[in-house]
């Protein structure tokens, strides 16, 4: 019943906060960034390595 009662402001306040987290989860910080290049390295590495052995 409350939520009937309630006016935009606050709808619009929880966007507000819902927008700002957004943007602190999109900064990347060192261990997304080593996680990420981690990553890369791995799939690069068996890529080469298949193809090595498949030419072989």
């Amino acid at each position: 019943m409350t939520e009937m009662l309630s006016s935009g402001e606050d709808r619009v306040s929880a966007l507000r906060v819902r927008e700002r987290s957004l943007r602190r989860r999109r900064r990347f910080d060192l261990r997304t960034l080593a996680t990420g290049v981690a990553l890369f390295v791995a799939v690069a590495w068996t890529i080469i390595f298949g193809v090595g052995v498949v030419l072989r």
